[in-house]
């Protein structure tokens, strides 16, 4: 596990007096981590001319673990690194995923020439980038709409849930009935009522937190990625947990139809280039927000909620 900048090091020191061109070192997706730590790896590694190519591995190769996972090839560098994106690249065997003989050899020439998953990128764009290395960063996966607009410009307003503890939130409610009601995480997974929904102690500072009505709610960790819009009917619903609040411009959407872009094909594959982990994947504010979404004319995009909410009812 070189999460540390002394095991990397050490384990340059090995290739340099190894007798061989290339050493391939297998880990999990910490190295793609934005932490302090792993960006001071990431820079010796692309300063040093040692890295030869990094590949993305789909998760769950590895059956002990869903963590991303990630290959070094370190060796002699000309300071160009072969960005590979292989999350696609696996096949299914008894509700596994596995790398077929097939597999293993598109990966190996995409470490080493420029394919459909793979990109030799140069030693000064990954500075510009900060030396960061997930290969995602280096391929342009926005797709092509017609009037797109991002997330960010349809957006009025971002609330963030307030994160509480178990104990905390034990806490925080209230067994009688008050003027304030919790919307948790646990609340994404179904189309909770504001009645059903428990009651919160009275505190001012909560109400920087309320839900607006029609908001879109999304929750910050997971790699599914649950969306759901809520109305409460003006009610003093807080954001409690982990997620994302946006209250969106209903004069230029409909709600309905942001939610059935996001959990659509296309907007799905969207969602998954706004995220990054290890074990746990996390939904990055800043690239989700700039999300391209088709802004439709307001006609189509009610006829795309109408189908999406009769296909909806009927799973």
């Amino acid at each position: 596990k070189p999460s540390t900048q002394t095991d990397v090091m050490a384990i340059l020191d090995l290739v340099n007096t190894a007798d061989t061109n290339s050493v391939v070192f297998i880990l999990n997706g910490g190295v793609f981590d934005d932490r302090k730590a792993y960006q001071t790896v990431r820079k010796g590694l692309i300063e040093s001319n040692r890295l030869k190519a990094v590949v993305s591995l789909k998760p769950g190769l590895l059956h002990t673990t869903n963590a991303q996972i990630a290959m070094l090839v370190l060796g002699e560098s000309d300071g160009n690194v072969y960005m590979v994106d292989a999350t696609g690249v696996y096949h299914t065997n008894e509700n596994h995923n596995i790398l077929s003989d097939g597999d293993i050899s598109k990966i190996a020439t995409a470490c080493k020439s420029n394919t459909d998953i793979s990109r030799c990128v140069s030693k000064d764009e990954i500075i510009s980038l900060n030396y960061q290395l997930d290969p995602i960063h280096y391929f342009n996966h926005n797709l092509n709409f017609e009037n797109p607009a991002t997330l960010k410009s349809i957006t009025k307003k971002v609330i963030c849930g307030i994160e509480m503890n178990p104990t905390d939130l034990k806490n925080a409610v209230s067994k009688s009935e008050t003027n304030l009601h919790a919307f948790s995480t646990s609340d994404l997974n179904s189309n909770t009522k504001t009645s059903a929904l428990k009651y919160l102690k009275e505190s001012d500072s909560y109400l920087n937190h309320k839900i607006p009505n029609k908001s879109l709610i999304i929750s910050k960790f997971g790699d599914t990625s649950k969306v759901r819009i809520v109305d409460f009917e003006d009610a003093n619903v807080i954001a409690v947990g982990r997620m994302y609040v946006l209250e969106l411009d209903t004069d230029r959407v409909n709600p309905y139809y942001i939610k059935a872009f996001l959990e659509s094909e296309c907007g799905q594959y969207e969602l998954n280039n706004c995220k990054s982990g290890v074990t746990i994947t996390k939904l990055d504010l800043d690239e989700f927000l700039n999300i391209q979404i088709p802004l439709l004319d307001a006609d189509i995009q009610n006829k795309i909620v109408k189908s999406f909410c009769i296909m909806e009812r009927s799973d």
